[in-house]
């Protein structure tokens, strides 16, 4: 897990990587970047799943953005795969709604 030095120091680049490439979403794989994008306090199993609207000051527009639980969490525990699969189904409605798919 990165510490907050890390991820201070990081954001920058990160941000201005997401204005660059413009994505129609943003996925976050676990907890430490849900929380360093998205600004939350609240934990992964707390918002994975639901939809959020990430912003930067330098971005034209607001970005869909999709908690979801990492890889590496799913291979320790998993009886989280089902929730998992609803939530990739969620991002495939949504690039499907956007006309991405």
């Amino acid at each position: 897990k990165p510490t907050q030095e890390e991820v201070s120091l990081c954001m920058p680049f990160l941000r201005r990587q997401i204005e660059i490439i413009n994505p129609a979403v943003l996925v976050m794989l676990g907890d430490p970047s849900t929380k360093a994008l998205l600004g939350t306090t609240q934990g992964i199993t707390m918002t994975h799943g639901k939809w959020f609207s990430f912003s930067a000051p330098d971005l034209a527009r607001t970005i869909p953005a999709i908690p979801m639980f990492h890889p590496a969490y799913l291979l320790r525990s998993p009886q989280q795969k089902r929730l998992a699969w609803h939530d990739w189904l969620s991002l495939k409605r949504k690039l499907t709604e956007l006309g991405v798919l």
